[in-house]
């Protein structure tokens, strides 16, 4: 009989109790509207949640997993009954009975609304029966029948009308041994954890008497995720008619829904916008992923019945069609155990473009934002307590309200958290004093002389309201008597309860958005009693505190057409350039701070002086209070070039003027494609075989670089390994300890220093990256190691929205008769290159497969580990360089000539400038193949030093690498190949493309002005073509497109 209950995809809920429980300690998953929709598909996205990481052998180490309802959401108009659920039986049209399904179905085939479901299914001529009597003989134990021959509802919120619900239905016994048939009927939260066993059971006690009797149920304890059940308990046949109706109470305002669709998405059958979400970093980043799955009949289990996404019908019946999510995350606990965490259903997101009635103006410091429950607070206090928070009003965030007045607050809470809250009252916080209150001031304490703390400022409340409850996520909470607001009004908004789990989650913080403004989160704690007016309040804001989820409603004194549609521009997204060929369509982040839903904005552009408007249709209309990133149409830049400022205003919102146009600027620049050149980052890697931490950052490192997804950022990386600073070792060259300075500059309290530098770290082109956080020290260039695909792709974004303006290449061979390498480096600067200070070359090799001889590791030695990419020779100008010369065109050549010296000292130190040989590379000509040139330009600037750095030391900034180039040793002559192909290699253009007659590795293509073009599509002119073959040879050659 497992056939029924295993292998069917809703849950068979035993009526005892569970034995392992479980935490609904999750927020959300943050929805966004439905894409794709046809009649029985669409695309769900979403965010906000926790990613499936991997063991080292490639298992997961914790399981995530989605659950997902279509759902018909229902609105209370006024006070009264409502069905949450009605649906009509049909009886079989063939007038017959006849048998549907043996195992678990849906019964949307029998019923007017889809996603109630049983076994043993039978269609009857007036309704349908679920026949328990085909269990009979199978020795199926008499207490197991109520689990395989039931009647389960689709989820429903039942948490309303103080939780109390009824459930109607009309049954009659086709087949029976007895007088009467037992039967029993609940309700339970399917994602409740019921360690007590299912409360309120009730039994049924069905005449066999061939008629059909009517039933009525009255419920407590509905929940936000319930389910009704229906079991026969003994091997009888049931038949039901008529409708099956679960009814409410509810008052005006309140919402509830019903599902029709019902699905559990594995995480790996979610599409995320990252190639791998597990190594994104963890934090805010980690949350902001998207994830997305196609509901479609190729990748549903079951397909989607049209009723389900039906929007005539659905406005028809009052009702609208959304879709809801929830996820858990099963994570691996101590003593072997798994932890098992859920969160609730997410708010609905909309398939229709209804705007929803809203009469009120939020205001506050953040958006209507989906919680995070990784920003409580108060952040998991040790003990019981009272706790609250506030935000702070000023008269500048009040001004254009005076006359209007405060009637509530608007807050986010994680009453999930506390125990005991979602099982007993599921999805809501029973505090002791639950509050909402409005404060001149809230109480401040000097607490200088700990013994004996003085008052800065006392609780001097305006208004305080009981409420009954905080229920989890977002809530609308109302003043007895609301406030006028007026010139003078300054005031503190918040709430106040008591955690009684010690676990916090009384409120939430922003997790996406960092603190900047001191009004935005005071916090408040009174360990003692429950008087508010005792708590001790303090502002606390930072780049990892957010604002609180917290706005004060506003009733406006006047509902105008400028009042209710308002917004505001808070972010523009422009890229650092653009080619004068492509189009310009900058991002802008609306916000609606108004009362009614932006559906169109007119926006003006002014481009270097140069202004347009346009009017922007919203594909999906934008509530109040929430934020939505706007692309805007194309800018006309033509004749506009190098740099400008661009600002964006915004000047009407559904078709009203704003009385104060809202604005955000940008600086870009625009380029001719000969201005520019692509950029090879200079990666330096400080390690130390000292570092017992080294080996596997950097291991991790290289293999990162490595995968084959990274191809293209692993060829514009010039990678060179430092072995000083942590503890000098072996390969140590004399060159890299003068790079310690990049560490930064420390400010211990006044005293001013270097950074002591550490191990693993990076450096970046001897420059900040801003992308990748703060760097060691106050203007320094070293970062942790890289650790994750993000970090890598934020190194290769930085360099493609920053290109070079000097081309580079590097081309070395060996002459191992005469032990000399020579280097010829080339390029071209553009005009836009700054030559007011002087450029510098310097020129690096570099060596694989050396072997570690003292190699300290955290744990067990890493089998196969080989030092890579380790400096062993700068040429004789050293940090400084050696000044580069341009021609008139800006180009410029120079080749050198290099003895190369070698060792095979097995101890000590090498000597600076050899190459070592041992192991497979005990000659000269070996150790050469395993080498690299790096050429790299840059500006110079002496460092400091310990005796005289600054504070604010300018001088770290000053050696910026321009361009770098790296190259594999060759062992054949650049002169010797382009000899070789004029003769052997011929480069032509057939139908517009380049042809080649040799293999290759790689084939780029210039035009005369020296910019980098298609290889297909070549129109009539002289082409330079860079060839490179698959002996690592490289050529160059012209070609003539007629």
């Amino acid at each position: 009989m497992c056939l029924l209950i295993y292998c069917g995809f809703l849950s068979s809920l035993s009526l005892s109790a569970q034995q392992q429980g479980w935490k609904i300690s999750l927020a959300p998953p943050a929805l966004e509207s439905p894409t794709n929709v046809t009649s029985n598909s669409f695309t769900a996205t979403w965010s906000n949640v926790s990613v499936q990481q991997k063991n080292s052998d490639g298992t997961p180490w914790n399981e995530v997993f989605f659950r997902s309802i279509i759902t018909r959401e229902i609105e209370a108009k006024e006070d009264g009954l409502y069905k949450i659920a009605n649906a009509v039986i049909k009886p079989n049209p063939e007038g017959t009975r006849k048998q549907v399904s043996f195992v678990q179905t849906t019964l949307n085939g029998q019923l007017s609304q889809p996603d109630w479901s049983t076994a043993l299914l039978y269609w009857t001529p007036d309704g349908f029966s679920i026949n328990a009597k085909d269990l009979e003989g199978s020795g199926l134990p008499i207490d197991m029948i109520g689990a395989n021959a039931r009647l389960t509802s689709p989820i429903m919120d039942l948490s309303n009308g103080d939780r109390k619900y009824t459930v109607e239905f009309t049954a009659k016994a086709l087949q029976a041994s007895g007088q009467s048939v037992k039967m029993k009927i609940f309700g339970y939260g399917e994602e409740l954890n019921y360690l007590g066993g299912v409360p309120g059971i009730k039994d049924i006690s069905l005449p066999n008497d061939g008629k059909a009797h009517k039933f009525s149920f009255d419920f407590e304890g509905g929940t936000w995720c319930n389910r009704i059940v229906i079991e026969i308990n003994e091997f009888a046949e049931v038949e039901f008619s008529g409708d099956l109706s679960v009814k409410q109470q509810l008052k005006k305002g309140d919402k509830s829904f019903r599902s029709t669709y019902y699905l559990i998405i594995p995480f790996q059958d979610a599409k995320a916008d990252c190639e791998n979400p597990g190594d994104v970093p963890s934090g805010p980043e980690r949350y902001r992923v998207k994830y997305s799955y196609d509901f479609s009949k190729d990748s549903n289990t079951f397909p989607i019945d049209p009723r389900c996404l039906d929007l005539q019908s659905a406005q028809t019946e009052g009702e609208r069609i959304a879709y809801r999510m929830l996820y858990a995350n099963n994570m691996p606990s101590y003593g072997g155990r798994r932890s098992l965490n859920k969160s609730m259903y997410s708010e609905p997101a909309y398939f229709d473009n209804v705007e929803e009635v809203n009469n009120y103006l939020y205001v506050g410091y953040c958006t209507y934002e989906a919680p995070n429950y990784e920003a409580i607070e108060p952040a998991g206090p040790s003990w019981a307590g009272y706790h609250g928070g506030a935000i702070r009003l000023t008269k500048e965030l009040l001004k254009e309200h005076v006359g209007s007045k405060v009637v509530g607050i608007r807050l986010a809470s994680a009453a999930c958290f506390q125990e005991n809250q979602v099982n007993d009252n599921p999805g809501y916080y029973d505090v002791k004093l639950p509050c909402i209150f409005l404060a001149k001031t809230v109480q401040t304490l000097d607490k200088t002389d700990i013994n004996n703390p003085k008052v800065i400022t006392p609780w001097e409340p305006i208004e305080i309201t009981p409420v009954g409850k905080f229920k989890d996520g977002w809530n609308s909470l109302f003043f007895e008597n609301p406030y006028l607001i007026t010139e003078d009004s300054e005031f503190f908004a918040g709430a106040y309860g008591y955690d009684a789990a010690a676990k916090g989650g009384i409120l939430v913080r922003s997790y996406q958005s960092p603190g900047e403004d001191p009004n935005s989160a005071w916090t408040g704690t009174n360990w003692g009693t429950y008087k508010i007016s005792e708590a001790e309040f303090n502002s606390r804001v930072s780049q990892g505190d957010g604002p609180l989820l917290m706005q004060i409603i506003i009733e406006p004194k006047n509902v105008d057409p400028m009042i209710q549609n308002r917004g505001e521009l808070r972010g523009l997204t422009a890229p650092s350039f653009i080619f004068t060929d492509e189009d310009l369509k900058p991002t802008v982040d609306l916000f609606n701070s108004g009362i009614k839903a932006i559906s169109k904005v007119k926006i003006e552009t002014d481009l270097g002086g140069k202004k347009q408007e346009q009017i922007i249709e919203l594909t999906k209309s934008l509530p109040s209070s929430l934020n939505q990133n706007v692309e805007l149409q194309a800018i006309n830049h033509e004749g506009i070039s190098g740099k400008v400022k661009l600002t964006v205003k915004l000047l009407e919102v559904n078709g009203i003027a704003l009385k104060t146009p809202s604005s955000q600027t940008a600086e870009l620049e625009l380029l001719r494609r000969d201005e520019v050149f692509e950029r090879t980052t200079l990666v330096e890697v400080f390690t130390s075989e000292a570092c017992q931490y080294c080996p596997s950052g950097v291991k991790w490192m290289e293999d990162l670089i490595n995968k084959s997804e990274n191809e293209k950022i692993r060829k514009n990386l010039a990678v060179v390994s430092h072995h000083s600073f942590f503890a000098p070792d072996f390969m140590e060259h004399p060159y890299s300890k003068g790079l310690a300075p990049f560490y930064g500059v420390r400010n211990a309290s006044g005293d001013i220093s270097l950074v002591k530098p550490s191990s693993p770290t990076n450096m970046f082109n001897r420059m900040p990256l801003p992308a990748l956080g703060d760097a060691k020290g106050k203007n320094g260039s070293v970062y942790s190691i890289v650790n994750n695909q993000a970090e890598l792709e934020k190194i290769a974004d930085y360099a493609k929205r920053n290109p070079a303006s000097v081309r580079l290449e590097v081309k070395p061979w060996f002459k191992k008769d005469e032990k000399k390498l020579n280097v010829l480096v080339e390029g071209r600067a553009s005009a836009r290159l700054d030559r007011s200070r002087p450029v510098y070359l310097t020129i690096m090799v570099t060596q694989d497969q050396i072997a570690p001889r003292d190699q300290k590791y955290a744990s067990s030695p890493i089998p196969g580990f080989v030092h890579t990419n380790v400096l062993r020779y700068v040429d004789d100008g050293g940090f400084k360089g050696t000044e580069l010369k341009f021609d008139e065109n800006g180009d410029f050549k120079i080749v050198k000539e290099i003895s190369i010296q070698s060792t095979n000292a097995a101890t000590g130190r090498l000597p600076e400038n050899t190459i070592l040989l041992e192991g497979d590379n005990k000659t000269l000509e070996d150790a050469m193949k395993q080498t690299n040139v790096i050429a790299f330009l840059h500006y110079y600037q002496e460092l400091p030093t310990n005796d005289n750095v600054e504070n604010n030391d300018k001088r770290l900034l000053g050696n910026e690498v321009l361009n770098a180039a790296q190259r594999r040793v060759s062992f054949t002559s650049f002169d010797g190949v382009e000899k070789i192909a004029h003769q052997n290699v011929h480069v032509t253009v057939q139908d517009g493309s380049i042809q080649v007659n040799v293999p290759y590795t790689d084939l780029q293509v210039y035009d005369m002005a020296g910019r980098m073009i298609s290889a297909s599509g070549i129109q009539e002119g002289v082409y330079a073509v860079r060839l490179e073959l698959t002996d690592g040879s490289v050529i160059f050659t012209k070609v003539i497109a007629k």
